[in-house]
């Protein structure tokens, strides 16, 4: 992969991917909310599904947030510095 594209990786993908982990937890917390009805009773498969995919993406917003100040340099870094040609040390 060149160091171009690779760079714009670094800069893009944590970023992306807090705002789907944000978006699908919001849908998510919406789905169930809408399950369980005003009386507030819903099956144990359902808790138990809600809770499991809504540490899934506890998890991957975790990781995203901590890519952020990692991903944004070594980006900056990679785009800014020019491509060492094949031979050269």
């Amino acid at each position: 992969m060149k160091r171009r594209t690779l760079g714009i990786l670094c800069l893009v993908v944590p970023i992306s991917l807090i705002v789907c982990t944000l978006s699908l937890y919001a849908i998510l917390s919406f789905i169930l909310a809408s399950v369980m009805g005003s009386s507030g009773e819903a099956s144990s498969a359902t808790v138990l599904f809600g809770g499991i995919v809504k540490a899934i993406l506890s998890a991957l917003g975790l990781i995203a947030v901590f890519g952020i100040p990692l991903g944004i340099p070594i980006g900056i870094y990679l785009l800014c510095t020019p491509e060492k040609l094949k031979g050269t040390k």
